[in-house]
Parts: structure tokens; C-alpha cells; sequence
């Protein structure tokens, strides 16, 4: 009988700090959606047509798509990076077209271990 609790207890416990949920991992695109609309979009789309194509699942667990504008902003960039750093569902991080964002955290980036990836690299 006091297993039954013991069990019971554990997943009351679980519950109510979220552990039983259905992990959900995140992409995050970090773009200009203001000034550079139509790269950043199109962007999107690229990694959208590729999610859909995976059902939007990676290993089993459902992957959501969030977009970040930084505006062309070096500093926005950096409290975007900030933000995705601390978050433990992110697998990897998309730029945009600018490069001054990205060239300007590359320490940053390397020291948080971010799994970055550059679409629009010529």
C-alpha cells in the first residue's frame, strides 16, 4: 500500500512541475523580420518545408519553429542568443541574412556551444 502512495506521490510531483509533459524541442530563427522581410521569410519557409516534411518531429519528439526578430540589431542579436542559451529544448539556432549579428557573438556563440547554422553564407 505504501508504494501505491510512494508511486502516486512521485507522479502528482512530476506533474506539477511539468516533467511528465511531452518534451518539445525548438529551432529558433534569428532574423531581421523588420528591414530584411522577404530573406528572413524566405528562410522561414526553407526550415518550415524541411519540418513538414519530418512531420515536424525529430526523434519522435515534436519540434516547434520560433522566429526572433533582432532588426538588423547586433545588441537584439545578443539578447536573442541570451534568451535561446537558457532555454533547454533549443537544438539549434538559424541566422538571417546579416552577418554583423552573427560575426559579432561568434565568441558568444562558441562559449553557450550553440549549434548555429548559416543559410544565407556566401
Amino acid at each position: 500500500m505504501k508504494k501505491r502512495f510512494i508511486i502516486l506521490g512521485i507522479l502528482l510531483g512530476c506533474s506539477l512541475y511539468g516533467w511528465t509533459e511531452t518534451h518539445r524541442y525548438r529551432i529558433y530563427l534569428d532574423a531581421d523580420f523588420t528591414g530584411s522581410r522577404s530573406s528572413s521569410l524566405a528562410i522561414e519557409q526553407g526550415i518550415r518545408t524541411a519540418l513538414d516534411m519530418a512531420d515536424y518531429q525529430i526523434g519522435g519528439k515534436p519540434v516547434d519553429l520560433i522566429r526572433m526578430d533582432h532588426r538588423g540589431n547586433s545588441r537584439q542579436s545578443l539578447e536573442n542568443l541570451k534568451a535561446i542559451e537558457l532555454d533547454a529544448g533549443a537544438l539549434a539556432v538559424f541566422c538571417g541574412l546579416h552577418s554583423p549579428p552573427v560575426l559579432a557573438h561568434l565568441d558568444f556563440i562558441h562559449e553557450a556551444q550553440l549549434l548555429f547554422l548559416d543559410p544565407w553564407a556566401a
